[in-house]
Parts: C-alpha cells; structure tokens; sequence
C-alpha cells in the first residue's frame, strides 16, 4: 500500500516514506513528529530530520494533514480526501 501511496503522489519509494506511512496506517489517532521518529527508529537507524522532511513531502502532497492542537504540538494523520486503498 504505502509503495502505491508514494507512486500516486510521485514520490520516490523509499524505505523511510513507507516505514513512516505504515506507522501512520497502523495508529488510530494523529500522531506527533516524536512519536513517529521513536516507533520509526524501532525499525532502522533514521534522524529526527528525516523523519520531518519526509513528513513535510507527504503533507505537501496531501497525503497527510497535519494539525497544531491547542498543546502547540503539530499532529499529523492520513488526509481523509486523499484516496486510501
């Protein structure tokens, strides 16, 4: 899924992006840049700043939305318009 994600969006299919959209498929709730970057770094060796660049692409894309909630914190989730498989 997260390869035809990124193919439809042409983006590059990268080990990062897709290990970043599965995390984001699997949680039920908007998650922060932190809370990525600790499950993504479960998985393989990535900087906090790649975790942010490829968030920033995605949303970009409209992928993801992301959202500044009221504790100041930036939160992002799938982008309900965007077409999920």
């Amino acid at each position: 899924m997260e390869k035809e994600i990124l193919k439809s969006v042409e983006l590059k299919s990268t080990k990062k992006r897709k290990i970043i959209l599965s995390i984001l498929e699997k949680s039920h709730v908007p998650l922060t840049p932190e809370e990525i970057f600790e499950e993504a770094t479960r998985h393989t060796s990535m900087s906090f700043s790649t975790v942010y660049r490829c968030l920033g692409a995605l949303t970009d894309k409209k992928v993801l939305s992301k959202q500044i909630r009221q504790d100041g914190k930036t939160y992002y989730q799938f982008n309900n318009q965007s077409h999920r498989h």
